[in-house]
């Protein structure tokens, strides 16, 4: 298809073509589905039969011709005797708007129930198997607040419209925001409708469509999410974008008080910097006087671009992520059960504080080791589950997540035995660590290992949570070959498993 859009170039630049009123700006003349195509032009003959020609030089080129008997021509606005005139250039069959796809008219006002008639009708036709004598007698309600919650919580794991809707719009605020290069519908957004104005700035007209109606209303729930990293300023709007710790700047001004002519609402970050610094007029200062206060501000860096950033939650910080949390703070309770103390710390740095004191006050003393081991897996794995969501859009569930916890703790307890007391004996089976693994009975004088029990040795291996295979080290195999029960001896490791 990228001969196509080369022949179109070449067509309209040698050839009389006006574009149609809303894609001169962008140059656009086409739109490529997966078997359609959409030509748009302006409703004269000869920008018409610059397209056609374009068309006829493809398919001397390809093989692939028009078919007209399936290609509609869509007119509006044309007058009759010059409708008659294209109407016998192309040869098509007249057609009517709203175009039609799936049978879901495009349409840019609401839907309505009779418009997507024809697409829920499948729908429905695939699901009567559901229906039974006794749901047509008595009828059925669906409690679909309960069915759309997560098996974990008692649900069916059905995903919620409107919730799915939601985050769909929202998603694509989020690519006008960044103004993603290559995407066609943003750079239309940015030409017809922002026209160089941020996201933030402009109003919701009184004539525009749905759907445009429907993204500018969800900014609200969008906007504390966004928060712009200051490289160069070139690209962030210096009245609107959140780009330092005052928050967007337009919400400083005193009351009644509007941003200066000067200094519009396309004015960017980048007309304050100089060199590395921050240089304010007299006039932004004295509308803003904490901007004086440098230390409230990033520091620029005219070497590197300006980024966009998605902040997960706006109230992100320790005391949200450790405790908090409502995903984490059940799996730090089970923690503190399992060591054998329990704290309720009002912020991160108390429990820092707490545990300092503590913990370095009875380093020697086996039950602290475990806290502080058991802390550090804690963190390190709440840290990585974080990571996780953010930067590889991907979460595994808070029984997991214990899970690989309490193995770290388990094989650092395996790998470094305590003293024989009855007081570490039982801290280990609370970790559900027999003793007899970590001190076996002796091996007799004659002993010398099988070949199946040297099999063991080199391929011995431990099956986590996630059914992935680890090394345990030290490595514990059953080498015993005078009977058949297994008794785990502990023995250095030869061969290493990834």
């Amino acid at each position: 298809m990228q001969v196509f859009s080369s022949i179109i170039d070449s067509t309209i630049a040698s050839n009389p073509f006006k574009f149609h009123w809303r894609c001169k700006e962008l140059g656009l003349t086409h739109l490529i589905f997966v078997d359609d195509v959409m030509l748009f032009c302006h409703g004269s003959p000869p920008s018409v039969q610059s397209l056609l020609l374009a068309t006829n030089i493809f398919a001397n080129v390809s093989g692939l011709r028009v078919n007209h008997n399936k290609s509609t021509v869509f007119l509006t606005g044309v007058p009759p005797n010059v409708e008659s005139e294209i109407l016998d250039l192309v040869g098509f069959e007249k057609g009517c708007l709203p175009i039609r796809y799936l049978g879901v008219p495009l349409i840019s006002t609401m839907l309505k129930a009779h418009d997507c008639k024809a697409l829920t009708d499948k729908i429905t036709s695939r699901i009567t198997h559901w229906t039974s004598p006794e749901l047509k007698k008595h009828g059925a309600k669906v409690a679909w607040h309960y069915i759309c919650l997560p098996s974990r919580a008692g649900g069916l794991g059905i995903p919620s419209l409107h919730s799915w809707n939601r985050i769909a719009i929202l998603k694509h605020l989020w690519n006008i925001i960044q103004a993603k290069e290559g995407m066609l519908w943003i750079n239309w957004v940015n030409t017809y409708l922002l026209k160089g104005r941020s996201i933030w700035e402009v109003g919701i007209p009184n004539q525009c469509s749905w759907t445009w109606r429907k993204l500018l209303q969800l900014r609200p729930a969008i906007r504390p999410l966004v928060k712009f990293e200051i490289g160069n300023g070139i690209n962030t709007k210096f009245w609107y974008d959140r780009w330092s710790s005052l928050g967007p700047l337009h919400l400083k001004l005193p009351p009644h008080q509007h941003i200066p002519h000067s200094f519009d609402g396309r004015t960017t970050v980048s007309k304050f910097i100089t060199g590395s610094t921050w240089s304010f007029p007299r006039a932004i200062t004295t509308l803003i006087p904490q901007l004086t206060q440098h230390s409230s501000l990033p520091n620029p860096n005219p070497a590197l671009p300006d980024r966009k950033l998605w902040i997960p939650s706006p109230n992100e910080s320790h005391n949200h992520l450790f405790f908090q949390c409502s995903f984490h703070s059940p799996i730090w309770t089970f923690i503190q059960a399992r060591c054998g103390f329990h704290v309720r710390p009002s912020c991160w740095n108390e429990l820092v504080a707490w545990a300092s004191h503590h913990w370095k006050k009875n380093a020697s003393d086996y039950r602290s080791s475990i806290s502080r081991l058991a802390f550090a897996a804690f963190v390190y794995n709440v840290w990585c589950e974080r990571n996780r969501r953010i930067f590889q859009r991907k979460r595994i569930s808070s029984n997991s997540l214990l899970s690989r916890i309490i193995e770290s703790v388990r094989l650092k307890l395996m790998a470094d035995p305590p003293m024989d007391s009855p007081v570490n004996r039982s801290i280990l089976t609370n970790w559900d660590i027999p003793w007899s693994i970590l001190r076996p009975p002796p091996r007799p004088p004659d002993w010398s290992p099988s070949m199946v029990e040297l099999h063991l040795l080199l391929t011995a291996v431990y099956r986590n949570g996630d059914g992935n295979f680890i090394m345990i080290e030290p490595l514990f195999v059953a080498l015993w070959a005078s009977c058949r029960t297994m008794v785990v001896y502990p023995c250095t490791p030869i061969l290493g498993f990834c």
